[in-house]
């Protein structure tokens, strides 16, 4: 049996080919509903997203990466980010909207 050759990427730069390696498109969306976001998990505050209790008296293009809270959106700068986190409810607009999301980018869980 041949065996498959390794992808190249600068991710997998000095894997060995023998570790085996399995790349899949992640059809998932991932919601955080209700609770008011803090900005402290590490993807959300380390991909930029603006720090929500520095930012929710600004506009869109005006948000800071750092602010009173001592948090820092490392990305802001350069990742586009044009909203600030808050609260999702259940109701039929974010149902809509998760249909909606489905539709474009086919979405197969939530």
């Amino acid at each position: 049996m041949e065996k498959p050759e390794m992808i190249q990427h600068h991710a997998l730069r000095g894997i060995s080919s023998a570790i085996p390696v399995r790349i899949s498109m992640d059809r998932t969306l991932r919601v955080k509903v209700i609770d008011a976001c803090g900005m402290t998990c590490t993807f959300c505050h380390n991909e930029g997203t603006p720090v929500a209790a520095d930012n929710h008296a600004r506009h869109t293009g005006d948000f800071g990466a750092a602010g009173r809270s001592g948090r820092v959106s490392l990305y802001l700068a350069t990742n586009g980010a044009r909203f600030v986190a808050a609260p999702v409810f259940p109701d039929e607009s974010f149902r809509s909207a998760l249909v909606q999301l489905r539709e474009a980018l086919g979405f197969n869980e939530v």
